[in-house]
């Protein structure tokens, strides 16, 4: 807020307030007056901004920050006495409203810089506020003042500084202090949400407080602005959030979460393709880092030299762009192996771990029965003897594996001495000298041990920083393993947050059956339509906004179960129906011919050339004319669909779509011909048949409509079940029907989704380029859609 002239008077103001979803007693100030319909007593231009630059903040011509900015607004109002509330009626009252003001700003900037704005302090502090509200309804006075405003902006506040917004603030300020660090710590913090919520069913006093201030229609009316800017600042997920509606995106919560300062990771293993069940984990990160105004971390957990390849880095990265998602950072596990192995010999040197020559087939007994391993206890000596020969590949460590020292009488087998550290390739022999190293696609054969997942995930999340791990709820036992990880480390343990798998019917997400079903020919590669893959999916026409709100419908559910896909279809259908341009297509086989009579009567069929077809625009979609026109190509020979043809009769009424109404005059079945005579007066389309048609032109494209169906014929498949069983031909899950399609359809790119007006929503997957060219459309289920029938491969019908 700053004068807008020099005058000592200060009778103009400019008033900037923050656009991009912060809260603040300013914006509640200025939506009270808004919505009382108020004069300001001075002059007052308000004005929105995105941002507040450094500079700016140091401007001494300024008065900065809500503390300084609600108290001079309210200074002004109470010029006004209608208004005078707000700073209190008595300077005794004032005195004390500024006094509670100091309070909540020098508490909450406390609370920000230990770091406490989760967990007891915050709730000794929210405590303090409920005993306060007692026997008082407001913080100072029988009515709100700015007292009351400012710390409910403090505590409903969801926007602060972006992590890169904060690096960027402290790079230039080198070290904040003084009013800016007051500004940051206590004004552009975020409470939890989820301990805020508790807090209502816990302190009801000041819940009641709390419930009061939300009903005040001019707060609610800044609440609303605020989300709407917020909404506007989540990276691509606000029109999602929209979609789903709030109820689920305010379900999905991550505990301990301070705006700002969340990093969460995505780390897949380069050794395969991305399925839509690595797409949940992918996006459920990227949902929270951006909710949060923090980091995404794409890691490559590279530690399994022998499966992994550059190729599946790079389609890992491609499906990352495809589903929208733009990692902060890109790392390599691969990076931390020198730091890996230095934590492994800790890890040895202070016995919370050993080398084991047991054979893999009695470790696995042993540890199911919990059988501690002959080497458990041996030196510290002997373990740091055979770890070196391990990592120089020498004889004597054939055989070896290092294990954590845990727990092997634990309830949870994960703690059962789990391996941290394997030989990958062989040893060298005791004879010969010779031995194998597999090579790693980044580091070439520089090692000859690889951390396990296990080990590895947990040390390199919290060196990068990473505040929240997120993990399907399959992997819950592992929690317990993850956080003595860090401990026995001596490192900062991340929040480890579960969720539940993501598993369809009718699909098989296993690596192994995927490379099977690839293998022998059921599908046409990774990114056929039939398959799970990110790249399937989204070929089949899964729109990117239809996953990511399937995926934040599905809320903070850990249970497992087996999704219908007729559920993410319908989803995908409501986004897609809105922008799918319209176009039609009739069977090239069996199609009826038929001529069309009464065109003479149209104003412009004599303009056009002789013998030429009449050319006109019309909408490519009559509820959202921002997608244009299309040619309307009409002549009077035109086909029409041969199950349409067949139920007409001489006299009828039909709507031909986008010309008008035209009655059938004669009908010739053997022949598959008909007589139609336009009838351009006739307006009342309510009870008549609608028909898809095109001219018989020599433009007309010639294109196929592909149909696939389930790659299986068994809802779930059970423990013994053998998949080729129940694997559906490819020749039986693949329909195609030859068309005809409308010349428009020429224009249309790879990738383009459209509707074949009532026959469905398609996505282009082979363009027009030339004369000849059959185009292909992959048929997109809508969620109601059945399935092309399907069979066994002994013959016997679903």
């Amino acid at each position: 807020m700053v004068p807008s002239t020099d005058d000592t008077s200060r009778d103009h103001w400019s008033l900037r307030l923050p656009a991009n979803g912060e809260l603040h007693a300013a914006s509640l100030i200025v939506a009270y007056v808004e919505n009382a319909q108020l004069a300001w007593p001075v002059d007052i231009t308000v004005s929105l901004s995105r941002d507040v630059s450094l500079p700016e903040l140091q401007n001494a011509n300024f008065i900065t920050g809500d503390y300084e900015v609600s108290l001079e607004l309210a200074r002004i109002l109470h010029m006004d006495g209608s208004m005078r509330a707000l700073l209190g009626w008595t300077p005794v009252i004032e005195s004390l409203v500024k006094a509670c003001m100091d309070e909540t700003r020098s508490t909450i900037k406390e609370l920000a810089r230990t770091g406490s704005l989760a967990g007891a302090a915050l709730e000794a502090y929210l405590a303090a506020l409920d005993e306060r509200f007692v026997l008082r309804s407001f913080l100072v006075d029988y009515e709100p003042t700015v007292a009351d405003l400012y710390l409910f902006a403090r505590l409903r506040n969801r926007r602060g500084l972006t992590a890169g917004q904060r690096a960027k603030l402290e790079q230039q300020a080198g070290n904040p202090k003084g009013h800016l660090m007051d500004l940051v710590e206590a004004e552009l913090c975020v409470l939890p949400a989820d301990t805020l919520g508790k807090a209502r069913t816990k302190f009801v006093h000041l819940a009641r407080w709390m419930n009061f201030m939300e009903n005040q229609p001019f707060i609610a009316s800044a609440l609303e602005r605020a989300a709407d800017a917020l909404s506007q600042t989540v990276g691509g997920w606000d029109q999602v959030m929209r979609l789903v509606g709030a109820a689920a995106s305010f379900d999905i919560q991550l505990p301990d979460a301070q705006f700002g300062r969340v990093v969460t990771r995505f780390p897949p293993e380069p050794s395969g393709y991305l399925h839509i069940g690595h797409a949940k984990a992918l996006l459920l990160n990227d949902y929270f880092a951006r909710i949060y105004g923090g980091e995404l971390i794409l890691r490559f957990d590279d530690t399994n030299p022998s499966k992994e390849k550059m190729e599946y880095e790079e389609s890992i990265l491609a499906d990352c762009a495809a589903l929208d998602v733009r990692p902060d950072r890109i790392e390599w596990t691969s990076d931390y192996f020198d730091v890996l192995l230095e934590w492994c010999e800790k890890f040895i040197r202070d016995g919370n771990a050993y080398v084991d020559r047991t054979e893999v087939a009695v470790m696995r007994e042993q540890r199911l029965h919990c059988i501690e391993s002959a080497y458990r206890n041996q030196s510290v000596e002997e373990n740091l003897r055979l770890w070196k020969a391990m990592k120089e590949g020498l004889p004597e460590a054939s055989g070896c594996c290092v294990r954590a020292k845990i727990d092997m009488q634990s309830k949870n087998a994960s703690l059962r001495d789990p391996v941290i550290y394997r030989i990958a390739g062989a040893p060298a022999d005791a004879q010969t000298g010779a031995g194998t190293a597999v090579s790693h696609h980044r580091t070439g054969t520089r090692y000859r041990v690889y951390p396990s997942y296990d080990f590895a995930c947990p040390i390199v999340d919290s060196l990068e920083g990473v505040t929240h791990a997120l993990r399907t709820s399959e992997y819950q036992d592992r929690e317990a393993q993850y956080i003595w990880m860090c401990q026995a480390a001596g490192l900062r343990c991340p929040r480890v947050w579960t969720y539940s798998r993501l598993s369809f019917v009718y699909t098989v997400l296993s690596k192994r059956k995927l490379t099977w079903l690839v293998d022998h020919g059921y599908v046409d590669g990774w990114d056929d339509p039939r398959m799970p893959t990110v790249r399937g999916i989204l070929r089949r026409g899964m729109h990117v906004n239809a996953l990511r709100a399937f995926i934040l419908s599905q809320g903070p559910s850990r249970n497992i179960t087996f999704q219908q896909w007729d559920k993410i279809w319908t989803t995908n259908k409501r986004v897609i129906d809105p922008i799918a341009p319209r176009h039609t297509a009739i069977a090239r086989h069996e199609h009826w011919a038929a001529t069309l009579t009464g065109l003479e009567s149209l104003p412009d069929w004599h303009q056009r050339a002789d013998s030429e077809p009449l050319l006109r625009s019309v909408p490519r979609h009559k509820k959202n004319p921002e997608l244009g026109t299309k040619v309307l190509v009409l002549g009077t020979s035109i086909i029409l669909e041969p199950d349409d043809a067949e139920s007409l009769t001489i006299g009828e009424i039909v709507t031909l779509m986008d010309l008008g109404n035209a009655r059938v005059e004669e009908v010739d079945r053997p022949a598959r011909r008909l007589s139609l005579r336009f009838m351009p007066e006739d307006r009342d389309f309510k009870k008549t048949k609608k028909l898809t048609w095109l001219t018989m032109d020599p433009e007309l494209v010639l294109a196929e409509l592909v149909r696939y169906g389930y790659v299986l014929n068994k809802e779930k498949l059970e423990e013994g079940d053998e998949l080729a069983t129940y694997a559906v031909p490819n020749e039986v899950s693949k329909r195609i029907t030859p068309v005809w399609a409308d010349i428009n359809t020429r224009l249309l790119s790879v990738g383009s989704v459209i509707q074949f007006e009532r026959r469905g929503y398609y996505r282009c997957d082979q363009m027009w380029l030339r004369e000849g060219d059959v185009m292909q459309f992959i048929e997109i289920p809508d969620g109601r859609t059945e399935q092309p029938q399907v069979q066994q491969r002994n013959g016997l019908g679903n």
